[in-house]
């Protein structure tokens, strides 16, 4: 985790996050020094920090932008027709949504996660690179920070860790439970090699990747 992670996000963001469960000295150390994702690729310049503060306030704009503008599209769609009209709304238009922000904000905006729903939401190498930090961060602690770098085509791309909400456990949380075997039916349907339920609330769902060209 690069030194804005710290010094930025733990007083601007955290209140944004769960809070931290007790961990020993020795488990903190092995989470920051031997699981923390490369943040400079060779020959990249490294982000000052006021450009560093600059992207990850932007991006954590974006990403509430998104998911209020999501959210409050399912919520509608759910209230319609519950889960099966909620996962229809989603398989046309979240796309849609999400390229008007991407035209409004000039950015590219995806969600990706270890466990897809959307097979075209794929994580590339650094994505995949921060879910795995993230996951191997979440098991010592709950303390998940957004992070920022330079790519080698000189974009900058913001991350930060998606918890799964109480609104989203219909569609993601524990078939037969939370998710009923008819609406998981509704969802095969659709994404007929669906990984992305069995997440408990608060649970590392997956992530936020906003690249600002």
């Amino acid at each position: 985790m690069n030194k804005l992670s710290y010094l930025v996000y733990t007083t601007a963001i955290t209140a944004l996050l769960a809070c931290g469960n007790e961990k020993t000295a020795e488990q903190q150390k092995v989470a920051t020094m031997e699981d923390q994702p490369k943040q400079i690729a060779e020959g990249v310049e490294e982000l000052t920090i006021e450009e560093s503060q600059a992207y990850t306030l932007k991006g954590q704009e974006i990403a509430q932008q998104t998911f209020k503008a999501l959210s409050g599209s399912l919520k509608k769609a759910m209230s319609e027709g519950g889960v099966t009209n909620a996962v229809k709304f989603c398989n046309v238009n979240e796309s849609i949504i999400v390229d008007s922000l991407e035209k409004h904000y000039d950015v590219s905006i995806k969600r990706t996660s270890h466990k897809l729903r959307n097979e075209k939401n794929k994580p590339n190498a650094s994505e995949q690179e921060m879910i795995d930090y993230y996951l191997n961060t979440s098991k010592i602690t709950e303390d998940l920070f957004p992070e920022v770098k330079r790519n080698t085509d000189n974009t900058v791309s913001f991350y930060a860790p998606i918890h799964l909400q109480p609104l989203c456990v219909t569609c993601h949380g524990t078939v037969g439970k939370t998710v009923s075997e008819t609406d998981y039916k509704s969802i095969l349907a659709l994404y007929p090699n669906d990984k992305a339920v069995n997440f408990d609330i608060d649970e590392f769902r997956g992530i936020w990747s906003i690249t600002f060209k």
